[in-house]
């Protein structure tokens, strides 16, 4: 493929992951937590060779929705999160169920741990003593099984219908290749 054709491509996918991202924020604005990001985040570190488009997708769709829907002081714990959660998907193996479920769960718990800790660390909220962390965190926990929910179920269709598509094309290789 030409370098021109291969970068629109890209661009294009940049550009449609950027928007989707962005815009699963207001279909899933009434329940809170479900969101496809955390997966997207996770997906991108697994799948792209440029690490600099793992970090920018996840990053970039919360950037885009936030300043549609408003930023707020811990926006940049969000950030921060989905860009460490990025970083974590570079160690998923893509095509075991076993290893995206595994990631999957590992980054809700991140997005958790980091999110938390952050509000608590920045004092607006809970008591700066272990009894005020601990609050922090138990407050949260509702929220988790939604967070968790959604990334094992995102992950799951991202992931899947990557391992389906490469799997068709290279057995559709595999066949034309054989004709011949």
């Amino acid at each position: 493929m030409k370098n021109s054709k291969k970068i629109f491509i890209y661009g294009l996918l940049l550009v449609g992951a950027l928007v989707l991202g962005s815009f699963s924020r207001y279909i899933f604005s009434d329940i809170p937590n479900v969101t496809p990001i955390l997966a997207m985040a996770l997906f991108a570190g697994a799948m792209f060779r440029n690490k600099f488009m793992a970090y920018l997708i996840p990053v970039g769709a919360m950037v885009i929705s936030d300043y549609f829907i408003g930023f707020h002081s811990t926006s940049w714990l969000v950030y921060l999160s989905f860009a460490m959660i990025a970083f974590l998907g570079t160690r998923a193996k893509k095509d075991s169920l076993s290893s995206v479920a595994l990631y999957s769960v590992l980054a809700s718990v991140l997005f958790f741990a980091v999110t938390n800790f952050g509000i608590w660390a920045l004092g607006m909220w809970y008591p700066m003593s272990i009894e005020g962390l601990i609050e922090c965190y138990a407050l949260a926990v509702p929220f988790f099984r939604n967070t968790l929910l959604s990334t094992l179920g995102f992950s799951g269709v991202l992931f899947g219908v990557n391992y389906l598509m490469v799997n068709r094309v290279n057995s559709e290789l595999v066949l034309s290749k054989n004709m011949k």
